[in-house]
């Protein structure tokens, strides 16, 4: 909670948009805080105020936190920002190749505008989904620890040339897509690059407004139109999946000495 206090703090003072998103704005209508079984906090901010988000956060002094990102670290391979704790050091649940230390982190996913034709919107969301499983290819390393010898084997020759080619081509590509079509200039947005479909896209306009929504005891700003996208993502949103369905993330935070 203390790196989301933080970005608070300073997107207010430097005017910037952000709101909570997925899971963490689930969290805030159905459970005001976290899913019990999901710990992360996602947010979601308009592309431009995101890049200005992480020029002026890169210049200043944060103290303890950090922004990674593409555009500040050629070594961190991921479509979106994260801010870091670095008093602390993470272990993650699955092996990629990655030069950034992880210590516990808040997700910040940029939003791009989709083109006003339907047709050319659904085109760029196809081109965004494959440019984003090739660089998910390139980031990962299968364990020769598997039980399936097979799998690992072929996994592993799949993902060969991925590698060689390098993640950071391949992000650079799903950028390109995601910012190919200006926030300010069209109609419907959403997380593009995260492969948001536009069932899933907000009305531009409709983002001019905001609600502030209880957090863990905090408030904290979401869409207006929450109720509408949490419908059209999850469906009946607030009735509790199944516990077989209750995805969890699994990893090991420590403190550095």
């Amino acid at each position: 909670m203390s790196i989301l206090r933080h970005l608070d703090a300073f997107c207010s003072k430097h005017q910037l948009r952000y709101f909570l998103a997925y899971g963490t704005l689930l969290g805030a209508v159905r459970h005001k805080g976290y899913i019990p079984w999901d710990d992360d906090i996602d947010l979601m901010m308009p592309r431009p105020d995101y890049l200005k988000f992480i020029e002026l956060f890169d210049q200043g002094d944060q103290g303890t936190f950090k922004v990674v990102s593409i555009q500040n670290n050629r070594g961190y391979f991921a479509n979106f920002a994260k801010i870091i704790d670095t008093r602390t050091v993470m272990y993650q649940d699955y092996e990629q190749v990655e030069k950034v230390q992880m210590g516990v982190y808040i997700d910040i996913f940029p939003m791009d505008g989709f083109p006003d034709d339907e047709t050319e919107a659904r085109s760029v969301i196809k081109r965004a989904g494959r440019w984003s499983v090739a660089y998910r290819l390139a980031i990962r390393k299968f364990s020769a620890r598997s039980s399936n010898w097979f799998k690992w084997v072929l996994m592993t020759l799949i993902t060969v040339p991925f590698r060689i080619i390098g993640p950071y081509f391949f992000i650079s590509r799903l950028e390109a897509v995601g910012m190919a079509n200006k926030y300010d200039a069209c109609t419907l947005v959403g997380c593009v690059t995260s492969r948001d479909t536009l069932e899933q896209s907000f009305e531009r306009k409709s983002l001019d407004e905001h609600v502030l929504l209880e957090f863990e005891g905090e408030r904290y700003p979401a869409p207006a139109s929450w109720d509408n996208y949490l419908s059209k993502k999850y469906g009946d949103y607030m009735t509790l999946p199944p516990e077989s369905e209750r995805g969890h993330h699994f990893y090991t935070v420590f403190w550095k000495d």
